[in-house]
């Protein structure tokens, strides 16, 4: 089974995050699941990998900072 690898920059240098999913977009904010917790990099940078779950049709993911 393979993965999805996220990366990305510009958040508050090692300040946390959160990633969370849903399988239907229009899922209210409040009711994502979330599936990793972790702090930004030095220079405000991430990198998450998710495993690909072939059961599931449509997965989303946001990046919630608090």
């Amino acid at each position: 089974m393979g993965g999805l690898g996220f990366q990305g920059a510009g958040g508050s240098p090692n300040s946390a995050f959160v990633v969370v999913t849903a399988t239907d977009i229009a899922t209210p904010a409040a009711l994502w699941t979330p599936i990793l917790t972790n702090n930004f990099g030095g220079f405000g940078e991430f990198n998450f990998t998710n495993a690909i779950n072939p059961n599931l049709l449509e997965q989303y993911f946001r990046l919630r900072s608090p």
